[in-house]
């Protein structure tokens, strides 16, 4: 099951690939689609990672983080939970490129549909138990930062740069001056 959803968000993937201008994880990222689709046989099955196409986690807010919108407030939206205003607005696009929004079966879409939103429930669980732990002072703030620093790795692949704490005008030499930047 996480196989099969993993590979039906992999749509939004790809388009978020090719609008930050990632061409080559795009390339990998249509590929792996294609293999997990076909010979993973709908997805059920992730052949692509054992051919050395691992998955890659793009969305619309990371997208428009990269095109430069600031991030908003932290709101927690009803039914959809925590995120950002950026990230909300990327939800929303999320839904036009996710497959299952154009199923034209309302049973089977409502089926797909809340097999997803439970299979997505169970894996908060652990995450769940982990935020009991963690989190005994304030667990709004808690998920909020955690939420924000996940985000901003996600945003930079991994690699996000390092917070300034302290902007200066001036900086003090070793011997005790002041130099202007």
């Amino acid at each position: 099951i996480s196989n099969f959803f993993s590979n039906l968000r992999q749509p939004i993937v790809i388009v978020n690939d090719f609008l930050q201008g990632k061409g080559r994880q795009g390339g990998a990222d249509t590929t792996r689609f294609l293999i997990n689709t076909t010979v993973g046989i709908g997805g059920f099955f992730d052949v692509a990672r054992k051919a050395g196409f691992e998955p890659h986690d793009e969305d619309f807010g990371q997208t428009f983080a990269v095109w430069g919108m600031s991030e908003g407030p932290y709101v927690v939206w009803p039914v959809i939970g925590g995120r950002s205003l950026r990230a909300s607005a990327g939800w929303v696009g999320d839904q036009f490129a996710y497959p299952l929004n154009y199923l034209d079966n309302d049973s089977t879409y409502w089926s797909l549909w809340t097999l997803d939103i439970v299979h997505l429930r169970a894996g908060y669980m652990d995450q769940e138990k982990a935020l009991e732990t963690a989190a005994s002072q304030d667990k709004y703030l808690f998920i909020r930062e955690a939420y924000r620093q996940n985000r901003r790795n996600l945003i930079y692949d991994g690699n996000p740069p390092r917070p300034k704490l302290f902007e200066e005008d001036e900086e003090t030499k070793p011997n005790g001056k002041k130099k202007k930047k």
